[in-house]
């Protein structure tokens, strides 16, 4: 018996390297998939690879036992020579490719009974829920939605659907996202707005981003204020903003000077507030803000919060800065999470109507007025 095993990164290169040495009534006995090289798992390329021989006779006795035929007709096609009826070339060239329809309807086979299987699985779990929506649960969860979330998504939606015909996902997803309308100016005195939260979420740049948009495309008269002490670079980076743009800005240190900062700029359209991140475990810079914000009585205090926030950490960012915020929040660095259905998890856990979102670090175009519509598609990879 001449068994040979041959290489190939694709199907057809192996193949062909069978035709080559054994010739076009060559036997393939067996082939395989699999990856070489990388390290622990990650990288590496796929090999594939051929056992086959010139020998008809090992037919014989490699065909299979008729109870292992049963499972199907590719194990036959995979064993079973080339029929004498057809022309040599025609039987090298269409074995293959039968070969591979062969396994790729199997796959699908066992993909969708795989999918009927979860299905059945998830229409248990979401008791009396309509198919629409069950397919709604089963595709959040595979985009990364934690199930918390994805039921949640699922019970708004049964109740906004109530009487009405079944909609897109991306339409139901936008119902269950609240949006708070974009900061616009004062009538009689200055709009005031304050940003805060954790540290690292991009206060600064996202104070940056909105006043130049206030100042440079709708032409409004801007005033700047930070309470950002803690770090000199924040101070100096928003400085730098603000002499690009041609606004004038504040440093205060104390509650008492941040009264006087707001009421030097009563006269402008829009006054902007950066304040330092603080550590939601850090009760007493905690409370520090909170004099701030007693202080300044702000029109609009947006919680801002980074869409690579880690789902663990939420409750406690939630539990802590919530309550120094009213109904709006801003969703930072959408660009930066590789899980875009993690963007739900983060809204629906926060419960405050997102008023912007960020895209990237360039002032002043990476920044959004909310759409729940664009969210969703966002979301859901659409």
């Amino acid at each position: 018996m001449n068994l040979k095993k041959y290489e190939g990164a694709t199907m057809k290169e192996a193949l062909d390297k069978v035709k080559t040495d054994l010739g076009r009534d060559a036997v393939i006995l067996h082939t395989k998939s699999s990856r070489r090289g990388g390290f622990l798992g990650i990288g590496g390329r796929e090999v594939v690879e051929i056992t086959a021989s010139d020998d008809v006779r090992v037919l014989k006795r490699r065909r299979p036992p008729p109870a292992t035929r049963r499972s199907g007709a590719l194990l036959e096609r995979t064993y079973a020579p080339a029929r004498a009826s057809a022309a040599p070339s025609d039987a090298s060239q269409t074995l293959p490719g039968t070969a591979l329809k062969s396994i790729e309807a199997e796959v699908g086979g066992i993909k969708s009974l795989i999918s009927d299987l979860v299905r059945r699985e998830h229409k248990k779990t979401l008791k009396n829920c309509p198919d629409h929506l069950v397919d709604l649960y089963r595709a959040l969860m595979l985009r990364g939605v934690d199930d918390k979330t994805a039921r949640a998504v699922v019970r708004a939606a049964r109740r906004t659907e109530a009487g009405e015909e079944a909609v897109t996902e991306c339409q139901t997803v936008a119902r269950v996202l609240r949006t708070a309308e974009p900061i616009s100016r004062g009538e009689k005195k200055a709009r005031t707005a304050a940003l805060i939260g954790p540290t690292g979420v991009g206060k600064t740049t996202t104070i940056a981003k909105l006043a130049a948009n206030f100042k440079l495309r709708e032409r409004l008269d801007v005033g700047l204020i930070t309470i950002d002490t803690y770090r000199i670079a924040a101070v100096e980076q928003l400085k730098t903003y603000a002499d690009i743009i041609g606004i004038p800005v504040n440093v205060v240190l104390t509650p008492g000077e941040l009264t006087d900062a707001l009421k030097a700029f009563r006269d402008k359209d829009v006054v902007l507030v950066d304040s330092a991140g603080r550590s939601q475990c850090d009760a007493q810079k905690m409370e520090e803000l909170r004099r701030f914000l007693d202080a300044g009585k702000f029109d609009e205090v947006h919680l801002v919060v980074s869409a690579t926030t880690h789902t663990a950490l939420l409750d406690s960012i939630i539990e802590q800065f919530g309550p120094l915020s009213d109904d709006r929040m801003i969703l930072s660095k959408i660009d930066e999470t590789p899980c875009r259905g993690h963007l739900l998890n983060i809204l629906l856990r926060v419960n405050k109507a997102v008023s912007y979102v960020t895209t990237g670090q360039e002032v002043p175009d990476d920044i959004e007025a909310a759409e729940a519509g664009k969210i969703a598609r966002i979301a859901l990879g659409v």
